[in-house]
């Protein structure tokens, strides 16, 4: 049951040691498993350790479940017996235990306990030439628009999810945001797969995780979510369109696996703003498009059957014909640098300037390609609502405005995509 991050210390449950002579066990279950411990009493433990290491003696440090309290004493002892830092300890114990759900509040005690006022005058020195930015999920769809965007403008950190998975604890990105002194947390990061029931508790794991480390390192989260919090609202009788304007006053009503996700999420930053002082800001976009993406499919679906001259079908439901209020991903990583720039932490709505019925979006592929595609209708049966953002107070909240109008959008997306130039021909052949 002993992991030994040396081969004279380590860390198990307390009463499931089973010590030979030259062993003894440093017992750290009188303290607490969360924040709060005071240094005293954390001097007092490693203190113990060390005489048992000058003495010769293997420890091996002990608590409940060989977790958290443990594992934190166990990086200040080595920290302090070796000469390096905390940090550089507590990578050594979670690399050679594998426990990667060390809770911060023991751990970040023992890091308080054995830093000095000039070592802590270092730690809190934060660059002055650019903002340092922990960026999650930074391979992803948003992720690469805005590193391509602004890499030059903010110092990037993103670490793969090889290098930190969000769902194995927040221990590696607590150290992480401490190594490289980040002041903001960008946190873009999804399940791949994510509008399963699955995905949703992987993201909600996922999020408390960077939470805590948000908490723990005082960093201002910026967290994306969707108008899909709406889909589930109510409409008004005889509503034209079926469209529903919503604001940030509108209350969220979420539908389906995803909007479902993002609500939850939503309430859980509420949740830590309230109880831990959580300096954030929600982000709610209209559905994004744009390069280096397959979504939303529906459109690279009609793309492909325009470059065919196939048949297109568009859904017509009971009451409506679908329409979107759609926003270009370069628009939504310009929300997310105004949020960086303005620091302030307001829950803002961010769509398009207009509204697309999903038929008027397959025609204009169509007219941009020389398509000779027909346009049909496919019934659904079910109802359905159309969701349009008003942008209200999102430029006074954070200096946003959209740049990217739709048509421009589509039209650059063919281009980027090398279809636009050579279509009109292959479609009229």
């Amino acid at each position: 049951m002993i992991r030994w991050v040396t081969p004279f210390l380590g860390t198990a449950p307390a009463s499931k040691v089973e010590l030979e002579h030259d062993m003894r066990l440093l017992d750290v279950r009188d303290l607490v498993d969360k924040f709060g411990n005071h240094p005293d009493a954390i001097y007092d433990k490693i203190e113990t350790g060390l005489k048992f290491l000058k003495e010769g003696r293997r420890v091996v440090v002990g608590c409940d479940y060989g977790i958290s309290r443990s594992n934190s004493v166990a990086a200040g002892l080595l920290s302090v017996f070796k000469n390096i830092s905390f940090d550089d300890a507590a990578y050594q114990v979670v690399q050679s235990t594998g426990e990667l759900e060390i809770k911060l509040g023991p751990l970040n005690a023992v890091r308080s306990a054995l830093l000095d006022k000039k070592e802590a005058a270092v730690l809190n020195i934060i660059q002055k030439d650019r903002l340092r930015v922990l960026l999650t999920g930074g391979t992803g769809f948003i992720g690469q628009c805005f590193s391509s965007e602004y890499a030059d403008e903010y110092s990037l950190h993103a670490p793969s999810s090889d290098e930190i998975n969000l769902l194995s604890g927040a221990t590696l990105l607590d150290l992480y945001a401490k190594k490289n002194q980040v002041s903001f947390c960008v946190h873009l990061a999804n399940p791949r797969v994510y509008t399963s029931n699955k995905a949703m508790g992987d993201a909600v794991t996922m999020l408390r995780n960077v939470l805590e480390v948000c908490v723990s390192n005082n960093l201002h989260l910026i967290f994306p979510s969707t108008h899909e919090i709406y889909l589930g609202c109510v409409l008004a009788e005889g509503q034209k369109d079926c469209v529903l304007h919503v604001d940030e006053n509108t209350t969220p009503c979420p539908k389906g696996p995803y909007g479902e996700t993002k609500y939850l999420c939503e309430n859980l930053i509420n949740h830590y703003r309230k109880k831990h002082g959580l300096k954030a800001t929600i982000l709610r976009s209209s559905l994004l498009y744009g390069p280096s993406s397959d979504r939303p499919r529906f459109l690279y679906n009609f793309i492909a059957k325009a470059l065919k001259n196939e048949d297109i079908y568009t859904h017509q439901y009971q009451n409506a014909k679908p329409m979107l209020d759609i926003l270009h991903v370069t628009d939504f990583t310009s929300a997310i640098h105004c949020a960086l720039q303005s620091s302030v932490c307001h829950d803002v709505n961010l769509g398009g300037n207009s509204i697309w019925s999903t038929q008027d979006i397959a025609g204009y592929v169509c007219e941009a390609l020389g398509s000779q595609s027909k346009i049909k209708p496919r019934l659904v049966e079910d109802n359905i609502v159309n969701i349009a953002f008003q942008n209200i107070s999102v430029n006074q909240k954070i200096g946003w405005k959209q740049n990217m109008e739709f048509k421009q959008g589509i039209n650059d997306l063919l281009n980027i995509q090398g279809v636009k130039s050579e279509s009109k021909d292959k479609c009229n052949d």
